[in-house]
């Protein structure tokens, strides 16, 4: 994390944090919140909210421009995002006081779960890394493509392509 200037990052809680080093990880996070650099923290389940409240209230994690990347279904396991999935984080963000703006999710249904994610006020991330199908259910032919279609998905929903839809 040193060295080069970035837009922003992604980090998994869980894996950021797996070895208990707190303190290594304080000052990781807080360099990167002095340098201006943006962290998504990726979280691969709702129970990971609290974890993350309380990593904020013990200042592990700096409290200003919380992001937060919910990952709804996963490729490896198996697991394919479906409607009730969404819930889960967004009661426990409330529940642990946060207000995540970011959603995930993977497989053939990726375009409804997303479309759902920005009806709630969410943002999306569209990118062949998190999914390679279109609303249709088929594969896409390439990235533009996945893109294209997230943007006029946001812009129907009236929020606008470049706030709504980030390419991964």
């Amino acid at each position: 994390m040193r060295g080069a200037p970035a837009e922003g990052v992604s980090i998994a809680l869980s894996e950021l944090l797996a070895d208990g080093e707190r303190a290594a990880a304080r000052r990781s996070y807080h360099a990167l919140a002095e340098a201006g650099v943006p962290v998504q923290h990726i979280l691969y389940d709702p129970a990971e909210l609290s974890r993350l409240a309380g990593e904020i209230a013990d200042r592990t994690i700096p409290a200003t421009g919380l992001q937060v990347l919910s990952v709804l279904g996963r490729y490896p396991a198996g697991l394919v995002a479906d409607p009730g999935m969404r819930e889960p984080y967004l009661h426990g963000a409330r529940a642990a006081g946060l207000a995540p703006d970011w959603a995930v999710a993977f497989g053939p249904e990726e375009t409804a779960r997303l479309c759902y994610a920005l009806m709630l006020g969410g943002k999306v991330w569209v990118g062949f890394e998190n999914s390679l199908f279109i609303a249709n259910g088929s594969i896409a032919p390439d990235n533009a493509a996945r893109v294209r279609e997230r943007a006029a998905l946001a812009a129907g929903l009236g929020q606008g392509g470049g706030r709504a839809v980030n390419q991964g």
